[in-house]
């Protein structure tokens, strides 16, 4: 596996790469959903209207004449498409597999699926891609890329697709290598003019400072979503020989017509901008509610050249009335400032209406004092406990001239 970046913080020894991609691929992080453990709970969660969805055949009970379970095991080859999701083996027979969706009447959809990083084949690809993209030779991609992780809420009509809102690896990895082109490197760690000057006086043989990376290197991606609407009547086609076209939307390109769009509530633009926020939280705050599936799945993260973090991810959680879906780019430069790009999606079933929020915080690492926010890194890695606490207490980014940013409706 290559080093991505060249500086001295990532020469790390090879073995030690290598045995993070391999348990990358053997242990990613794992989906769960809190009510399907047995067949009992199962036939609860069909009582209620909903069906679990299972990426593997339900297994069959065994027959008098086999008391022994069997066990089938599968293995995703390295040289898999970047979008394959993985194949999980199914368990014994009594136990219920995992499920990696779930689905309320036939009429919503939400599915998750949590893939190894890239291969090298896989991650050349990509690169190379994004170099064609933002005209930056130099350009990497972060260390772990997850390329087929995403989460994915489809709403159906008449047995098929009629939208679809999802959170996509590569297409979150996509909307950052778009942003680039002309770029100038942005953040500078806090060590960044020391290097510089250690560079002049005493040569580093080659090793790049950060003033030669014209890239992003903080991977703080403008990506909100993918929404995906099959349009009725459509004659011609898209892609794959389908008889619907269709249209999707990343929400990062073209600001001045996505503005004056949503201002006239225009139908092509699918959102409409609301005043305030239509997502109901009295629901998501029922503690008497059942989490009838849950999956927090990561995109991709970067440990920065060990100065901070960087990570995407998503997180979906359905319970009897409603789903809620949180999609994150946190980004943690140590000393100098944090990031948090958030996007909230909410529907109710029964009704026709998606909300969603989304709001960008940043703040730089010496005004956090004035705030009452720690000053210290420990409280602001993503495993602290009071992490996700304090990042909802970083000040909101000045929406004007960013028009993803704000409250909006979808009507399905």
């Amino acid at each position: 596996m290559k080093i991505l970046h060249d500086s001295p913080a990532q020469r790390l020894p090879l073995t030690c790469l290598q045995f993070v991609y391999f348990y990358s691929l053997l242990y990613p992080p794992l989906k769960m959903a809190s009510l399907i453990a047995n067949e009992k709970q199962h036939e609860q969660l069909l009582a209620l209207g909903f069906k679990p969805v299972y990426d593997v055949p339900l297994p069959s009970p065994p027959s008098s004449s086999d008391t022994k379970s069997s066990r089938t095991t599968t293995n995703t080859p390295l040289d898999t498409p970047l979008d394959t999701p993985l194949d999980h083996s199914p368990p014994s027979p009594t136990t219920l597999p995992v499920p990696c969706g779930i689905s309320f009447r036939d009429s919503v959809l939400i599915t998750s699926s949590q893939s190894p990083i890239l291969n090298h084949a896989q991650d050349t690809s990509l690169t190379n891609e994004l170099a064609l993209t933002s005209g930056l030779s130099g350009i990497a991609l972060p260390e772990c890329t997850y390329g087929g992780s995403h989460v994915s809420v489809e709403f159906v009509r008449a047995g098929t697709v009629h939208k679809s809102v999802s959170w996509r690896s590569l297409d979150s990895i996509r909307e950052w290598g778009n942003a680039q082109r002309g770029g100038d490197g942005g953040v500078k760690s806090r060590d960044a003019e020391a290097w510089k000057v250690r560079g002049a006086t005493k040569g580093l043989g080659g090793i790049k400072l950060e003033d030669d990376y014209k890239y992003d290197w903080t991977f703080s991606s403008p990506y909100v979503h993918t929404v995906t609407t099959a349009k009725e009547g459509a004659t011609g086609t898209k892609e794959g020989g389908t008889k619907t076209e269709t249209a999707t939307d990343t929400e990062a390109a073209t600001e001045a017509a996505t503005e004056a769009a949503t201002a006239n509530n225009d139908p092509s633009c699918e959102w409409t901008r609301l005043p305030s926020s239509g997502i109901k939280f009295p629901l998501l705050m029922d503690q008497s509610a059942p989490i009838l599936f849950f999956s927090d799945v990561r995109l991709y993260e970067d440990d920065l050249h060990d100065v901070g973090d960087s990570s995407s991810s998503c997180k979906v959680r359905v319970m009897p009335s409603c789903l809620y879906a949180l999609y994150r780019n946190y980004v943690r430069v140590d000393g100098v400032l944090l990031r948090a790009r958030d996007t909230r999606v909410f529907h109710e079933f029964g009704t026709d209406k998606v909300y969603k929020d989304v709001a960008w915080r940043e703040a730089g690492w010496e005004n956090l004092g004035a705030r009452g926010l720690p000053t210290d890194v420990k409280s602001w890695r993503a495993e602290h406990q009071d992490c996700n606490r304090n990042i909802g207490k970083i000040p909101t980014v000045n929406g004007k001239g960013k028009p993803q940013i704000g409250s909006f409706v979808m009507t399905l």
